[in-house]
């Protein structure tokens, strides 16, 4: 990592889906930081206003010409990259040193694969920046409660009880999310992602009758264990807030410095709003 952001000489931002992308394309633009954009989707319209680049996300070498001809040094992956999008459904067809990448990385877990791309990258001459790096201010670095509401002592001990359980759920490198109410786990996100593994909570407590007016418990976030922090870390966006909220629980725990915020001002007023705590704290 560079000591100064503007020691930053070419900049690209390989963007995946989601607000990610978007919002270090501005802070690069905000520091003037020579900087591209490139897409591999052509539907995230929110990054028309920076003239993405479209590429073939399975045919990196054309990409690496490109970059290498517009005097690009760092590259930073931001957005989501669901594996079966890289991986194409398990047939590939692209350059084969890469195609050879992805299938040897790809049923060991999105770390494996997301490391195994970095290095294809590095390989090549390129330095690579975790988006925190380029952006220091979409985490948050302290221990404190970002919130109105404060977590009671059932969440503070539901806390304790979802740290225990991600020690050992994240070396797995499965997911990111844990859900826990009254000490009991209701929740552990796999590939599915995180809006599915809350969903998936609202819709048992739909169905279980006994279970209908259950509320309270917490959304625990944080970064597993074996992460390489320059991708891949966890985010939260105003949509959790919405899903926390619409789950009944009280409130989301998120690893200082290791989770990614979306819009934190947004994220910090619509919690407010919606009467549940958000706290940022060490998982150690």
């Amino acid at each position: 990592m560079p000591k100064n952001i503007r020691d930053i000489d070419g900049l690209a931002i390989l963007s995946g889906d989601g607000l990610l992308p978007v919002i270090l394309a501005k802070f690069a633009k905000r520091k003037k930081i020579k900087f591209i954009v490139v897409s591999f989707r052509e539907s995230n319209k929110k990054l028309d206003e920076f003239n993405p680049i479209y590429c073939d996300i399975s045919k990196p070498l054309t990409l690496i010409n490109l970059l290498r001809s517009l005097n690009i040094n760092y590259l930073v992956l931001a957005g989501s990259f669901p594996r079966l999008n890289i991986q194409g459904y398990n047939k590939i067809k692209g350059d084969v040193a890469f195609e050879g990448l992805i299938q040897e990385n790809y049923e060991r877990g999105d770390d494996s694969l997301l490391r195994g791309v970095a290095k294809f990258f590095e390989g090549n001459g390129f330095h690579i920046l975790g988006a925190h790096e380029l952006a220091e201010d979409i985490l948050e670095t302290e221990q404190k409660i970002l919130s109105i509401k404060k977590p009671s002592t059932y969440n503070i001990r539901d806390t304790e009880a979802a740290s225990n359980i991600f020690k050992n759920f994240s070396n797995l490198d499965l997911g990111q999310s844990i859900i826990i109410s009254s000490g009991l786990c209701f929740g552990l996100e796999n590939a599915s992602g995180t809006d599915a593994m809350i969903e998936g909570y609202i819709n048992f407590l739909r169905s279980k009758s006994t279970h209908a007016g259950h509320k309270g418990g917490i959304f625990f976030k944080a970064s597993k264990g074996i992460q390489d922090r320059r991708f891949d870390l966890p985010t939260i966006g105003t949509q959790t807030i919405k899903l926390v909220s619409k789950a009944k629980l009280d409130g989301i725990v998120v690893e200082r410095s290791n989770v990614i915020f979306i819009e934190k001002t947004k994220i910090i007023k619509l919690a407010d709003s919606l009467g549940i705590f958000l706290w940022s704290r060490s998982n150690e």
